[in-house]
């Protein structure tokens, strides 16, 4: 399950994968192409997903999203990715998730606190994969393409692509 069909996962997920996945995405609300939404949509897939990839911003509504009442309607055994944001976690939750079977493994691309202090549980734990936030690479011929539409784009006062909404946080 891809947790919330974002900008942000389309960036990052690659669409095979999506594709391998049919029906098996949720979003924030109602969107095109009948992607699940909201906690109700959320809480149905939770219940049968072996693998939970979290892709979300960080938001008033995201931050501590993944904690102890989430993991615990989670299908016992299931594994954790969060290349969204660190904060969407509350680490203490997930460690006991972990420690309790409920999440069999987590892989954290991102954390609270970047760069994750040396001492940190995190690093020593048995159930934990830490990757150094490195899950979007950034292609240089890609990136100044799209640098380059979007002068074009302002010098033409055309629209831009991608405009973060403050009401909502991204």
């Amino acid at each position: 399950m891809i947790l919330f069909l974002s900008e942000l996962s389309d960036e990052r997920w690659p669409s095979a994968l999506a594709a391998a996945f049919p029906d098996h995405e949720v979003a924030r609300s109602p969107c095109d192409g009948g992607a699940r939404h909201g906690r109700d949509g959320l809480a149905e897939l939770c219940a049968r997903a072996d693998i939970l990839v979290a892709l979300l911003p960080s938001t008033k509504a995201t931050r501590n999203f993944l904690d102890r009442s989430f993991f615990s309607g989670l299908r016992h055994g299931v594994a954790l990715i969060n290349v969204g944001r660190g904060d969407l976690v509350v680490e203490h939750d997930l460690l006991m998730a972990l420690d309790e079977g409920r999440i069999r493994h987590a892989v954290l691309d991102v954390f609270r606190t970047e760069p994750l202090p040396a001492d940190h549980p995190f690093w020593s734990h048995p159930k934990i994969t830490t990757t150094p936030h490195n899950s979007a690479a950034i292609n240089p011929t890609t990136a100044i393409e799209q640098v380059c539409g979007n002068l074009r784009r302002a010098f033409h006062n055309e629209a831009l692509p991608n405009v973060v909404d403050p009401a909502v946080g991204y």
